[in-house]
């Protein structure tokens, strides 16, 4: 064998293989439905099943088996066509059954074979259990585009759909039904594939002449489906579906469900639509078909409409008062007019005449019944079924409510699609249509209620469009006051619930307002009055669509509301609330309007309700001027509110201040004049409501007011200044200028104003307003200087002040009080702000005169001796001005001096004047130190001259003179020309009043003087000078002492004097004697030799004068040794000193401690040369007698000693 052929039996080999390989996969497939089929091979099944069964089982397992089967002459197909014909066996072929339909899903039954099993399983459709259904379905939703176009297959396969909507499970049947759209929809999509040959070759040999009609090949199998189909509505035999069970229940649905998803197809096949067309006519006697053939008119009205205006005069011919089916024709119109929202329209239009409509519309008034029902009548506008009419009382009910519920759907139809013939059918019919949907709004449910309204709402649409006006108006004014409970009797009226629904339907009314403001254009106060005389309010934003509502229907609206009564005041204010941008073309009618009831004596309260909504919703930046002007408008004192309402308007003004206050611009001005006093009578609560809001604004919105509003509110705060309503509340008004100036700008006109009604109020009767007044002028020209015009202040210094001094009578004593004020106020105020007012030339020439020469004569002339006290005021204010002018200075000084010249001859001792006064002078003195002008403080020296010696006494210092003489050491330091002056005039006090009280106090004054104010270097011998008068003075001791104990310093030329002055001390005041022998010891070296010894033996007993003469004049280191004291002196004083230390009784512990320190002009001891100490060796003796003492510290001070004298001993013996 060559290669070659070992190769081809070798491929052959493989072949084998692959075919074996191939035979046993297919008998794999297979193998279920084998084993399936092999139990029927038994002796038990009939003889025809058991060959097949057996023959089936071969075919399987022959090596030649091969798969898919296609080929009817297999015992495959053949066996499971017998099994599922045989009706005996159809419940054991349960599991043939599930297996046969895999294979076909699976495709391994096909072609004849296919079309031999599909034939067979249409037989067993009504045994099918729920799982073997949905089985089936499946298969036939998947398999109908996979035989496409084999028209055997489909036909198998509708077959089978239609028989599974014949099944008696309403579950099975129901799927089916809901299936057959999406084959439907698969055969469609199947349609559109390229026609094959051998389909063109198989109808052409079947259906020759019928199918060469078509322009569409594919379209044949749809006319052979549908023509089956409507032989089955019809009753008539099929021609190519093959069924022993009918779907009649549901035939008409489907072939509803035709014409609305193939009507296109239908249209432009008219082999298709032909079927239809006979069946409609054939089957309008069959009340299952109603629905069916009204899909037909809404679906092919336009190209049939001969056909379909037939079947609406039929329909329309068999209503009958006296036929028993008048449901049937009632159902097909009420189908009709609930289909769609188009097809009543559509209808009117092809029909192109409205007779038709017109003499139904007659019929079906006159067949609903006019009298009232048993129960509600409940309505719906949803497409219903003929089944649900089987029952009489169904019927009844039925035909009770269709004719109105045909009416609404044509109404509903025509309002959307309006056509031209519907003005003539209106005018015929709109009375007719009136009463029935007057009939069904009294009776129907609460529920569907809603229908007859909306009828309703279409009709006046409707007549608004088409009609003449006339006949619009007359219906329109019906319709607005209509009424429910209209001729229904009292017991029944709860069954109707005609309460609720009345209720409802002024909602139904608001709702036309509302939404369709065009029905109501200039006919507004019909249905406005309709709406509210049941109280129904209208939406908050009522109107305010501007595309719907234009400027004249607003202005329409608005007088309509006006005119009704009682004023629907919160609709009006919601009104104008939803359309402030367009508030003035309201308000052109509103303002009269309230202009006018303002003047009416009985007025609508409702007016001043709307007026306070207004004020609480709609003050914007464009309404706030027109509403704030109207308020002044409600609360002036000819307006006829009441005051209740007027506090009523000042809370809602008060609220909207709190809350909104940011919107005013322009109103404020109005504002003010609402709070004017004089609007509210003597009413003092509103007055005090009124200041409330005026406090509020001036407290927390103060910065919002406009300048050119700062006239009218400081206008309306002084009128409240001007009331006599409570005079407390006047008095607050003052407090709100502080506010007001705050932001005032400086304008000249404002403050002039301002200032001018202060003015005008100081002249006030009323002293708590007058001092009240006097007070705010100042307090706000001191706090607010620096912004107030410069004229302005011109004003005031040139008249302005004048006026206030000359306006009031001091010598009122009622008035009193409140020039006294103006002149501390006037003061204070000139004194801070002088230097702005000497620039003009009035201050000084006529202002400041005057204002003395008035305190002048009021202080010297009130009999008010506290009011003249508190006057002195003015005096201190200006002494302490720190710009005071000397000349001024002197016309206060002459002042003072005439007021002292009156004062002293007050006979009263305890009168307030004299301590006042003399406290007036003390403050005067003080300002003359602050303003640095001591150098005048001799001018006064005159007045208080007079003082003292006009108010002297034995037993006390007077208060004025204490007063006025207390401040002169305080005044210290001051220049010394000055200070010796007021030395001089003290001790002139002290001298010339030696019988009185007062030298004791001007010894302390001086006193004071001396130890604190004095410069003892400079000045101190002048100040002793000028008191040595005082010194034989018992009141003078403490002055004498501090002379002592200053050690002031002497020249030469007045040593003598001082030593005698001192020595005079020493003999009047022993208890001074230590110190005026200190004082001496320091004045020895200006004193003769004589005087010197004199003093030296004087005090020879005196340790620490003798020591301390010896530090200052024996010891050569003192700066002022002195050789002729030394010489004069030393020998009585070291005598002095022996006898001192050699006496017991002293304690020697100073005197040794001083000579152990103490050194004298050198001189010679023995061969020591120039020794210091010397004088230490002669009292040797003496100090080694302490060395014995008891006292430690002697005994210590004795051996420093006797160590100095030890030392010098010792020098001399070496």
């Amino acid at each position: 064998m060559n290669y070659l052929d070992s190769l081809r039996y070798s491929n052959s080999d493989d072949d084998d293989k692959k075919s074996d390989n191939q035979l046993k996969m297919s008998q794999e497939v297979f193998s279920p439905l084998r084993d399936e089929i092999h139990k029927f091979t038994g002796f038990r099944f009939p003889e025809p099943i058991r060959t097949l069964a057996n023959s089936a089982v071969l075919e399987i397992n022959s090596s030649d088996f091969q798969n898919p089967i296609s080929n009817s002459s297999s015992s495959i197909p053949k066996f499971i066509a017998a099994l599922f014909n045989n009706n005996k066996l159809i419940a054991q072929a349960n599991l043939i059954f599930m297996n046969v339909i895999k294979l076909v899903q699976s495709n391994e039954i096909v072609d004849d074979a296919l079309e031999i099993v599909l034939d067979s399983l249409v037989n067993v459709m009504c045994t099918l259990n729920n799982e073997q259904a949905m089985l089936i379905l499946q298969l036939t939703a998947e398999g109908m585009s996979k035989v496409f176009p084999k028209i055997p297959i489909i036909e198998s396969y509708f077959s089978i759909m239609l028989a599974l909507m014949a099944h008696d499970d309403i579950i099975i049947s129901s799927t089916a039904f809901a299936y057959f759209p999406q084959i439907l929809e698969s055969l469609q999509v199947s349609s559109r594939k390229e026609v094959p040959e051998s389909y063109i070759q198989y109808c052409t040999e079947n259906y020759c002449q019928i199918f060469n009609r078509f322009e569409k090949p594919f379209n044949f199998i749809f006319y052979l489906l549908f023509s089956d189909m409507t032989n089955i509505a019809l009753k008539q035999p099929m021609s190519w579906l093959k069924l022993k069970v009918f779907p009649t229940a549901v035939i008409y649905d489907l072939l509803e469900l035709i014409v609305n998803q193939f009507s296109e197809m239908l249209i432009n096949e008219p082999q298709l639509i032909c079927i239809f067309d006979g069946a409609v006519i054939q089957a309008m006697n069959d009340t299952n078909a109603l629905q069916f053939i009204i899909c037909f008119i809404d679906t092919f009205l336009e190209s049939h409409i001969s056909l379909c205006k037939s079947l609406f005069g039929e329909f329309q011919s068999k209503i009958s008062a006296r036929s028993r089916q008048n449901y049937i024709p009632l159902f097909f119109f009420r189908g009709v007019a609930t289909k769609n929202e188009k097809l009543p329209s559509r209808l009117f239009e092809c029909f192109d005449e409205e007779q038709l409509f017109t003499n139904l519309t007659k019929i079906l008034y006159q067949f609903s019944d006019p009298n009232m029902p048993s129960d509600p009548i409940e309505f719906s506008m949803t497409s219903s079924r003929l089944k649900s009419l089987e029952s009489e009382k169904g019927k009844h009910k039925f035909e009770q409510n269709s004719p109105y519920e045909i009416i609404f759907g044509f109404l509903k139809s025509f309002k959307k699609n309006p056509r031209k013939h519907l003005k003539i059918w209106l005018e015929h019919n709109y009375l007719n249509i009136l009463k029935m949907i007057h009939f069904a709004l009294k009776y129907s449910t609460l529920e569907t209620f809603k229908f007859p309204c909306k009828a309703l709402l279409h009709l006046l649409k409707l007549m608004h469009q088409f009609c003449e006006s006339s006949i619009y108006e007359d219906s329109y004014s019906f319709i607005c006051n209509l009424s429910i409970e209209e001729n229904v009797p009292e017991i029944d009226k709860q069954i109707f619930q005609t309460f609720e629904k009345q209720s409802l339907y002024q909602r139904f009314l608001c709702k036309v307002a509302e939404k369709s403001p065009f029905l109501c254009s200039r006919r507004w106060l019909t249905i406005l009055n309709s709406i509210f005389k049941t109280k129904t309010t209208l939406s908050l934003d009522f109107g305010s669509d501007s595309s719907i509502f234009d400027e004249a229907e607003l202005q329409s609206i608005t007088e309509a509301a006006i005119a009704i009564s009682p004023l629907p005041y919160d609709f009006l204010a919601s009104l104008i609330s939803a359309n402030m941008d367009r508030f003035l073309k309201i308000w052109v009618v509103l303002e009269p309007f309230f202009k006018f009831n303002l003047k009416e004596q009985k007025y609508d309260k409702n007016v001043f309700k709307l007026f306070l909504e207004l004020m609480s919703r709609c003050i914007t930046s464009e309404s706030e001027e027109a509403i704030l002007s109207m308020a002044v408008q409600f609360v002036l004192p000819d307006s006829v509110l009441i005051l209740k309402h007027k506090d009523k308007l000042l809370s809602q003004l008060r609220q909207f201040l709190t809350e909104a206050v940011d919107v005013v611009k322009n109103g404020w001005t109005h504002i003010f004049n609402v709070l004017l006093p004089q609007n509210f009578g003597n009413s003092v609560e509103t007055i005090q409501s009124s200041f409330n809001v005026l406090t509020l604004i001036c407290n927390d919105h103060i910065h919002l007011v406009p300048q050119n509003s700062m006239q009218p509110l400081i206008e309306v705060i002084f009128k409240f200044a001007d009331s006599d309503a409570d005079i407390n509340l006047s008095l607050s008004s003052f407090d709100l200028l502080w506010g007001v100036v705050r932001i005032m700008d400086n304008s000249p006109e404002n403050w002039t104003f301002l200032m001018s009604e202060v003015l005008r109020l100081i002249k006030d009767n009323r002293n708590d307003v007058s001092q009240c007044s006097i007070r705010t002028f100042f307090s706000l020209m001191s706090s607010n200087f620096s912004q107030i015009p410069q004229t302005v202040i011109d004003m005031f210094v040139t008249s302005t002040f004048s006026q206030i001094l000359t306006c009031i009578d001091f010598k009122d004593d009622e008035r009193a009080a409140d020039f006294e004020l103006a002149l501390q106020e006037m003061a204070h105020y000139t004194s801070t702000f002088w230097d702005n007012f000497d620039k003009n030339p009035a201050f000084k020439k006529k202002f400041v005169p005057l204002l003395i020469d008035k305190a002048t004569a009021f202080c010297s002339q009130c009999n008010n001796q506290e009011l003249v006290t508190n006057a002195f005021q003015l005096y201190e204010c200006l002494f302490q001005c720190e710009s005071l002018d000397a000349s001024t200075e002197k016309m206060l000084q002459n002042s003072l001096s005439k007021l002292a010249d009156d004062y002293i001859k007050i006979s009263d001792s305890s009168s307030i004047i004299y301590p006042c006064f003399g406290r007036l002078l003390n403050r005067v003195l003080v300002s003359l130190k602050n303003r640095n002008v001591l150098e005048t403080l001799p001018s006064w020296f005159p007045m208080i001259r007079i003082l003292v010696r006009n108010l002297a006494s034995p037993v006390y210092v007077h208060i004025t003179v204490q007063r006025a003489l207390e401040i002169l050491p305080s005044l210290f330091p001051m220049p010394d020309e000055i200070g010796l002056s007021v030395v001089d005039l003290l001790v002139e006090f002290a001298v010339g009043n030696a019988t009185t009280a007062l030298p004791e106090y001007i010894v302390n004054l001086l006193c004071k003087i001396f130890k604190n104010g004095v410069d003892k270097s400079a000045c101190g011998l002048d100040f002793l000078k000028k008191c040595k008068s005082l010194a034989m003075m018992r009141c003078s001791e403490p002055l004498m002492k501090l002379f002592l104990e200053a050690k002031i310093e002497f020249d030469d030329s007045s040593a003598p004097d001082v030593f005698d002055f001192y020595t005079t001390i020493s003999k009047m005041w022993p208890s001074l004697q230590s110190l005026v022998d200190s004082a001496l010891v320091l004045l020895i070296d200006r004193a003769n030799e004589k005087a010197q010894k004199k003093f030296v033996i004087s005090n020879s007993s005196n340790f620490e004068i003798l020591e301390l003469l010896w530090l200052t004049f024996f010891d050569p280191q003192s700066e002022k040794f002195n050789q002729q004291v030394f010489d004069n002196c030393f020998n009585i004083t070291f005598g002095a000193i022996e006898k001192l230390l050699q006496n017991s009784e002293n304690d020697p512990l100073a005197i040794l401690n001083f000579l152990s320190k103490s050194t004298l002009p050198p001189q010679n001891i023995g061969e020591i040369k120039n020794s210091n100490k010397w004088h230490l060796v002669k009292l040797m003796k003496y100090v080694i007698a302490t060395v014995t003492s008891e006292n430690k510290e002697v005994r210590i001070a004795a051996k420093e000693v006797l160590n100095q004298i030890s030392d010098i001993i010792d020098t001399i013996i070496s």
